[in-house]
């Protein structure tokens, strides 16, 4: 068996069969599951460079808002977003803290990567397990991205959009008051903000 198949085979065999397990829709290599208000999603990324010698492939994990999907530039809803729609995304290795690709080459030991893998799924699916209801995301967040970087807005639009106004008026303000965000990028998403009746 080539390298490349046996990735195949590892991704059939365990990512998919764990993420079906998790109650993930499987759409070729992208896993999503629909919950209130967001998509959680995970992708696997075949390298780019894989040959007759070795493959190798990398998860990654991403939170997709439909409700604010598009809010500057009007994008058509995709009617099955990909990890490249997330509004946030970044390497599964930010959570398992392997920061490497999964390689299979001649001298691999299958069983061994198998059981790797299998290990750090259960990291992953317990990331995604901790993230059921909307405001859920914004304590989750924190233990991916620097300072600066966070889901609040999106939060905070997406109450609004289900009609939470009092909830989305409180995170956009917690948003507001920690955010980093350039002053002419911050000035478009207040006016977002308040074209969705959220008080500035």
């Amino acid at each position: 068996m080539s390298p490349k198949e046996s990735v195949n085979q590892l991704v059939k065999n365990v990512v998919k069969s764990a993420f079906k397990k998790a109650g993930f829709a499987i759409d070729g290599n992208v896993f999503r599951k629909n919950e209130l208000g967001f998509v959680k999603i995970l992708s696997i990324q075949n390298s780019h460079f894989n040959n007759t010698l070795s493959a190798s492939f990398d998860m990654n994990v991403g939170l997709f808002f439909p409700l604010t999907y598009g809010w500057r530039f009007d994008w058509p809803l995709p009617e099955k977003p990909k990890i490249e729609h997330c509004q946030f995304e970044f390497r599964a290795a930010d959570l398992t803290g392997r920061h490497q690709s999964y390689v299979v080459s001649s001298d691999t030991d299958i069983k061994q990567l198998e059981e790797l893998v299998e290990t750090e799924l259960k990291d992953i699916i317990l990331w995604f397990e901790s993230i059921t209801k909307l405001d859920d995301c914004l304590s989750a967040e924190k233990q991916i991205y620097p300072p600066g970087k966070n889901c609040n807005f999106e939060v905070a639009l997406t109450h609004a959009e289900l009609g939470d106004l009092s909830r989305a008026n409180e995170v956009f303000n917690i948003f507001i008051g920690n955010s980093i965000i350039k002053e002419s990028e911050l000035s478009k998403m207040t006016a977002e903000a308040k074209r969705r009746g959220i008080k500035v």
